[in-house]
């Protein structure tokens, strides 16, 4: 039951391919500056179309691939926006659990965009050949793109994206980067996850390449508390004060979940594209 639980809230998270730091949350924190400060970051810019595709895996089935393209209603600098996806300091959440259906979105820390279309399909491409069509429905926010059956397995290397293009311009062989095994010493596999776990791991110190982790359980008052960060690859991690007293002591651990992620960015005018692949850990 417990591990059914954690696929299921695992993808709903995946699903929903926010990024950044909703302001939504109940407590959101970073280990240093602000997002919007980071070295002097300009938040306004040119960049008034974003898109994200991202293998999201699930390894107690499948792997799934999906994406999303959205429309700014006004224009971030690039900086900015490749700081929502990797950011160069750790952040966390504390998130409200969800009580209804997770709605597909795009969001640029507290920015929403307009879901829009970058065609029919969006082809994810293999040495081998055509490996996944992401093919677009339309849900009540606008146009979503995944694959309609499971691809089990890892996601093999080298893989690459054609974005065929419509309101959202078209990226043609835009690379996947490969992501290397998530090897982490600390926790322990089958080790709780409390306010006080040091998380210790093989670092892949390249840029764009972050860890992502979750924990939900309960707290002292018998609330369910969901825990999201994410984390600069650089080998080890530990939550911040903020996000330890909002656990608290009594946290109950009922799962957790570990994922590396390794963007690729590339801009084309006003239109940035974040590709990434991911993997559990071993």
């Amino acid at each position: 039951m417990k591990s059914q639980t954690k696929k299921n809230l695992l993808l709903a998270i995946l699903i929903s391919l926010s990024v950044g730091c909703d302001s939504d949350s109940d407590t959101a924190t970073n280990n240093g500056d602000s997002a919007s400060s980071w070295d002097n970051i300009q938040v306004e810019g040119p960049i008034t179309l974003v898109g994200l595709i991202k293998m999201e895996p699930n390894s107690t089935d499948a792997d799934y691939s999906r994406a999303l393209f959205g429309k700014l209603d006004a224009g971030l600098s690039p900086e900015y926006v490749e700081s929502s996806f990797a950011p160069r300091v750790d952040t966390c959440a504390i998130e409200q659990p969800s009580t209804g259906e997770y709605i597909p979105n795009i969001k640029i820390y507290d920015r929403e965009t307009t879901l829009i279309s970058a065609g029919e399909n969006v082809i994810v491409n293999s040495a081998g050949g055509t490996y996944a069509t992401l093919s677009r429905e339309y849900v009540a926010t606008g146009p979503v793109y995944r694959t309609t059956t499971p691809l089990t397995g890892t996601a093999p290397n080298g893989l690459t994206v054609d974005i065929i293009g419509e309101e959202f311009p078209g990226f043609p062989t835009l690379a996947i980067n490969d992501v290397p095994a998530l090897q982490i010493s600390t926790p322990a596999v089958d080790q709780n996850v409390d306010a006080n776990t040091e998380f210790n791991w093989v670092p892949n110190n390249v840029q764009g390449s972050v860890i992502e982790i979750y924990s939900s359980g309960t707290g002292a008052a018998n609330e369910t508390i969901l825990v999201s960060c994410i984390v600069v690859d650089d080998g080890n991690f530990t939550f911040p004060s903020e996000i330890r007293a909002a656990m608290g002591e009594g946290y109950d651990d009922n799962w957790s979940a570990y994922l590396r992620v390794v963007y690729n960015v590339v801009r084309q005018d006003n239109a940035m594209v974040f590709s990434a692949n991911s993997v559990e850990r071993n």
